[in-house]
């Protein structure tokens, strides 16, 4: 098991940026719980190869994923919670957007290709701006799928 830097920092004298793999050797054992709950690191199953995090200072996410709940009112009034698998590097998209302000986020969310990360964002993000851009972005990426 790894770690994967949330927000940028460093761990024993190490600086890390957004998305990078953290060497496991520079997180100290009594403190992953509390960083973890503190939104720096994140646990990640992904062990990509020396050489790519050598190369790129990045880890290759491969086929790993995490749950991401996302709870869904439906019209009857009765909430139920749909659960997303997504790629880490996924989130952190989706994390970046909701950081920008409304007009970055709307240019930001045009640019999204990945159907998950505009749920996310529409179920996570309160502003009005960004929500009717992810439901347009959502409904030109369906109308460009084929059928079938």
């Amino acid at each position: 098991m790894g770690y994967v830097c949330v927000s940028g920092g460093y761990f024993s004298g190490h600086r890390y940026e957004k998305g990078q793999l953290i060497d496991e050797r520079h997180i100290l054992p009594s403190r992953v719980q509390a960083l973890i709950r503190n939104g720096r690191i994140a646990r990640t199953e992904a062990k990509p190869a020396a050489e790519l995090v050598a190369e790129t200072g990045y880890a290759e996410i491969g086929t790993d994923t995490i749950p991401v709940p996302i709870p869904m009112r439906e019209q009857d009034g009765n909430a139920t919670v749909m659960q997303l698998m997504m790629h880490p590097a996924d989130i952190v998209v989706a994390i970046e957007i909701m950081q920008q302000n409304v007009e970055n986020a709307v240019k930001a969310v045009k640019e999204v290709s990945n159907e998950d990360i505009l749920i996310l964002l529409d179920s996570a993000d309160s502003r009005k701006g960004v929500k009717e851009a992810a439901k347009a972005q959502a409904a030109k990426l369906a109308e460009a799928q084929p059928e079938g």
